[in-house]
């Protein structure tokens, strides 16, 4: 790119959304470049528009008459695997509430269920006696192990339990790449995985331990295999080896075993891709990694006919405000007209100073006045005496 100009101070180049901050440096380039540098071709994030309508006839009108489909509002319904199951997620990785309540109106009596897949970035045994580690790993809550995906099943082909409290189950992978570490594992053992913190303040990233006992131990089949139930991640799930990844958080690549003989982890994710190696209840993992911006990553359902399909998709489409999707007006004008006012009431307070000061003088002339007659009050009485009025004395 070659600079052609600067922009000088007061101009568009302070614009910002935001009118309770400073601006920050603003580039401005041509829509063709924008979308060639984001690979973003025929999509836009904001149109500005102009007129004296008020914000809130703006938002009645886009309801009226908008009619979006669901990848109009980042959410994508297609079907999985050989065709026998549908699955909803969203581009945003997690479901927001509103499309969560919309799903679970519209999907639930069709057999649909929801989940929720975070990352774990280490998974141990709790002992420390115990040295066998498996980085970087999906763990997905479950309310049931009969799945549209497909169920967890233990190596004789019987569905397992569906775990309680703090169990889990764990994939057959697992438990002989715990083995072959030297720290085999069966049910009832404790294990131990790190994830991040949902939610931290200023942008730091942290880290919580959490402590679970395996309830049991699943074959790799149906649910156990599939990376369906994990939303795509661009620069994670769609990259051919765990060590070309480029994640939005923080990665150690140390961590992770690429190099033979001890390439398990890339083996893992060569075969198995995104596929979860944990699975727990449902409101446990949401108590885990459920935030304020959501707490359901996928909803499936068994599949259903192409028609029923596309119904199925007008229903959510239609069930999801607009403006918990991200898109509203904002009047620009007007907040800038606010937020130039300034925050604080110089007016109350000048008039609130003034007063003070005519009260303050008011109770001073009162103590000067009885300063006064206090320091001639021999004076005062002898005239008193004399038969002076008091209103003579005064």
């Amino acid at each position: 790119m070659t600079l052609t100009s600067v922009l000088p101070t007061g101009s568009v180049g302070d614009f910002s959304l935001s009118s309770s901050e400073p601006p920050a440096g603003v580039a401005l380039v041509s829509l063709t470049l924008a979308e060639q540098l984001l690979d973003w071709s025929g999509k836009r994030n904001g149109i500005f528009l102009v007129g004296g309508t008020c914000a809130q006839d703006f938002v009645n009108e886009l309801d009226q008459c908008s009619e979006p489909t669901l990848l109009d509002i980042g959410l994508v319904l297609k079907r999985y695997g050989d065709g026998s199951c549908l699955g909803l997620t969203s581009r945003r990785m997690i479901l927001e509430q509103a499309v969560d309540n919309a799903a679970q109106h519209t999907m639930a009596d069709l057999g649909g269920v929801p989940s929720l897949v975070f990352l774990a970035n280490e998974i141990s045994m709790k002992s420390e006696a115990a040295k066998a580690k498996v980085p970087y790993s999906t763990i997905l809550g479950i309310q049931d192990t009969s799945h549209p995906v497909g169920d967890l099943v233990g190596e004789d082909g019987q569905l397992l339990p569906m775990p309680v409290g703090n169990e889990v189950i764990i994939n057959s992978w697992l438990a002989d790449d715990f083995a072959a570490q030297g720290s085999p594992v069966s049910v009832g053992d404790e294990i131990s995985f790190h994830s991040f913190v949902p939610e931290t303040i200023h942008g730091n990233v942290a880290e919580r331990v959490h402590h679970c006992r395996v309830g049991g131990i699943a074959a790799m089949s149906g649910l156990a295999k599939s990376q369906d139930v994990v939303p795509t991640v661009e620069g994670v799930t769609d990259e051919e080896s765990i060590a070309d990844w480029d994640p939005p958080f923080p990665f150690e690549r140390e961590r992770v075993r690429t190099t033979a003989p001890h390439d398990e982890d890339d083996q893992y994710w060569k075969q198995y891709g995104s596929a979860p190696k944990v699975f727990m209840p449902l409101v446990r993992a949401r108590e885990i990694a459920g935030s304020r911006f959501g707490e359901t990553t996928a909803w499936h359902l068994p599949s259903l006919s192409q028609g029923k399909m596309d119904k199925l998709a007008s229903s959510l489409a239609a069930a999801v405000p607009l403006q918990s999707v991200g898109l509203g007006v904002r009047p620009l004008a007007a907040r800038a007209n606010v937020a130039a006012k300034g925050s604080t009431p110089f007016g109350i307070l000048f008039l609130t100073l003034s007063s003070f000061l005519v009260v303050a003088a008011i109770i001073l002339l009162w103590v000067c006045f009885g300063l006064l007659v206090s320091s001639q009050h021999r004076t005062l009485g002898t005239l008193a005496a004399l038969g002076w009025q008091p209103r003579q004395i005064a």
